[in-house]
């Protein structure tokens, strides 16, 4: 997914440059001839996590090998002088790779923009301070449900750490003026009663609500073929509660035009509604690995995304040198069309996402606070 800045001037600046790259993404995606160099990077740091939730994909075959501090930083460092200058840390659960604060500091030290993910467990004061004071640009928080339902799959007394983790940010970044906040929900079928409560939960904490759809394809990497037909047994939304999804999702776009804090754009929350129904149906071409350079696996490896293989390594090659090349440009082609997901990684606004989003639904809330008074 793209990340947008949410200063006024600095979002000017960087949707300017974003809307003139766009042309130039599209034309790699109908031709496969890549001219134009990422918007940003992603590092899966490890797969080790201190929870074990049962729709996670971390790439358990990566658990052997981990990334050093030493090696995320010569990487980072290749991305910076190409001048791609947003990453994402990813895992796993970052809070477990050793030095991150270190890479964070090292990171915002080189004027770049960065962020991660994280399931709000770990975390101390002082870690969360330090992040703030350095400029920290953007903070994911995994909540899947209200108390009951988020325990029941991540583990009893989750939610109350996550969601103390996410007080504590949201009081330090109005202090510092960062980081932005996100929560990450899953849509299934046990939570789609408690999105709008999710919704309002995000408000709380001037936080933003970002939601995923449950990804189940059939991949080495990810899910073999009995371990899907499971988490879909438990987790997909059932055939007789679509219409509810769908009835809720509308009632969630109605809460971003009235109060903003969705991270979603309007035409993503309609191909939800169609991903459910039919999650094989083929919705938009898939973006990934043109908008940005993801993901680079613990091992160094890089691959567009999880279901591909991959193309090039980190450790021994620069990253121009693979994001330009022929295997590159092909593996890029053959994800055209690709049915196997609806994952964000893969959705950029349209101009009218960009429009609605950042010009006539502000409008609309000043001009309805304004009655209101």
């Amino acid at each position: 997914m793209v990340e947008l800045p949410t200063k006024k001037l600095d979002f000017f600046l960087e949707t300017f440059k974003y809307l003139t790259r766009v042309p130039l993404f599209e034309f790699s995606l109908k031709t496969g001839y890549i001219i134009a160099k990422p918007i940003s990077f992603a590092i899966y740091l490890s797969s080790s996590c201190n929870l074990n939730c049962p729709f996670c994909y971390a790439v358990k075959d990566q658990m052997l090998e981990k990334f050093t501090l030493e090696d995320v930083l010569k990487i980072v460092d290749r991305f910076s002088d190409w001048g791609v200058k947003q990453v994402t840390l990813t895992g796993g659960e970052p809070l477990l790779f050793g030095g991150l604060y270190n890479l964070l500091k090292h990171i915002k030290e080189k004027g770049m923009s960065v962020g991660f993910s994280t399931n709000g467990i770990l975390w101390s004061d002082k870690f969360i301070k330090n992040i703030c004071k350095i400029g920290v640009d953007r903070v994911s928080l995994s909540i899947d449900g209200l108390e009951k339902t988020h325990d029941k799959i991540r583990g009893k007394g989750a939610f109350k750490k996550a969601v103390k983790t996410l007080e504590k940010l949201s009081y330090m970044s109005k202090k510092y003026g960062k980081p932005k906040l996100i929560l990450n929900t899953i849509i299934l079928n046990q939570n789609i009663e408690e999105l709008a409560e999710l919704f309002f939960l995000a408000k709380r904490y001037n936080a933003s609500l970002n939601l995923m759809p449950l990804t189940l394809p059939e991949n080495p990497y990810m899910f073999n073929k009995r371990e899907r037909k499971l988490i879909e047994k438990r987790f997909w939304v059932k055939k007789e509660r679509l219409v509810l999804l769908e009835k809720k999702l509308d009632e969630i776009k109605q809460l971003k035009i009235r109060y903003g804090c969705l991270l979603n754009f309007d035409t993503f929350l309609e191909l939800l509604k169609s991903y459910y129904r039919n999650p094989n149906k083929n919705r938009i071409n898939c973006k990934k690995g043109v908008y940005d350079f993801s993901t680079i696996f613990p091992n160094g490896l890089f691959a567009p995304c999880f279901l591909t293989g991959p193309v090039g390594d980190l450790k021994n090659e620069e990253p121009k040198k693979i994001w330009f090349s022929k295997k590159y440009s092909k593996v890029v082609m053959d994800m055209k069309g690709c049915k196997k997901c609806l994952a964000n990684c893969y959705y950029a606004p349209a101009y009218s996402d960009l429009l609605k989003d950042f010009l006539i639904y502000p409008i609309l809330r000043k001009v309805r606070i304004s009655h209101s008074l």
